[in-house]
């Protein structure tokens, strides 16, 4: 089934729709099964770490740990663009080898650049998209996101409760990855892609990404959740992932990440295995979406 109305995180994968798509009728595009709407199915979500005047920074929210200590007030500095993206353009090389390090994606640099020389209207108005993503090589780490149930929240604590685990399979059926997408993308040997060269574990299961169509998008990889993926509380993952990262020296989890009322969701670890991912060509993650199962609640 195809969402008559997109949601506003949409155009960041497939671009802007052209006006017949945009009113085609949902069964049509069903039935041709050649558009890149199939993708979206109702009630999918999506966090990003863009920022555009549609869809804010949101992925960070998702984020247990493995993020290299920033000095920046993320916070506080979306509120200045322009303050953000200087920030963000400063060097980075030492903080790879203590987590994943936030950074603008190459087109943004680059328009950023040509704006400075031409002087034009720089990218860091509100009509630009602030492309930036969470960028990680093999010496980086494991990042991990925590991705919590909207629906069945108190079932699944009950079974989890009562019978030590909880098949995530029965509460979220997909898991979507997305790069920093860039303007002229060319799939060469030092490329880094996360569906290629990662290792991803959905709730302490190996997972296979498998790539999108091209004609969705060229830097999504979408997940089946295995069928021995477990959801967790996630102060059992924070606690996880304090005992990994003490051995390890990489980052610690977020000073925020464990709220007051108790959360049961999905845990996503991702670590870079390849030699693809270089300083030159760094794997990225710039949006994370899941799609989770009806319940009879």
């Amino acid at each position: 089934m195809i969402l008559q109305s997109n949601p506003a995180w949409f155009s960041l994968l497939v671009g802007e729709p052209v006006e017949e798509k945009a009113t085609a009728s949902a069964d049509s595009e069903a039935n041709d099964g050649t558009s890149p709407y199939r993708f979206v199915a109702p009630g999918m979500q999506c966090m990003t770490s863009y920022i555009t005047d549609r869809a804010p920074d949101t992925l960070d929210k998702l984020i247990v740990s493995g993020v290299s200590k920033s000095i920046l007030d993320l916070e506080e500095l979306n509120k200045d663009r322009h303050h953000l993206v200087e920030e963000l353009l400063l060097p980075k090389g030492s903080l790879f080898s203590k987590g994943w390090v936030q950074d603008l994606d190459k087109g943004t640099k680059r328009k950023v650049h040509l704006s400075q020389q031409r002087k034009d209207e720089a990218p860091t108005s509100s009509s630009h998209a602030i492309k930036k993503a969470y960028f990680g090589m093999p010496r980086s780490g494991s990042l991990t996101f925590f991705i919590p149930l909207s629906k069945g929240q108190e079932r699944a604590e009950a079974e989890l409760l009562s019978k030590g685990f909880v098949s995530a399979r029965g509460y979220i059926e997909t898991v979507t990855l997305c790069e920093a997408d860039q303007p002229e993308y060319k799939d060469t040997e030092d490329t880094c892609r996360l569906s290629r060269d990662a290792n991803i574990v959905l709730g302490d299961e190996v997972a296979s990404p498998e790539p999108l169509p091209a004609d969705v998008s060229l830097y999504c990889a979408t997940i089946h959740v295995p069928d021995h993926s477990n959801l967790a509380f996630k102060h059992d993952v924070v606690q996880k992932t304090t005992k990994q990262k003490k051995k390890t020296g990489k980052a610690s989890p977020q000073e925020d990440s464990v709220s007051e009322k108790p959360e049961i969701g999905l845990s996503i670890e991702i670590s870079v295995r390849s030699i693809r991912g270089t300083f030159r060509e760094p794997c990225s993650i710039a949006h994370v979406l899941w799609n989770e199962v009806d319940q009879d609640d």
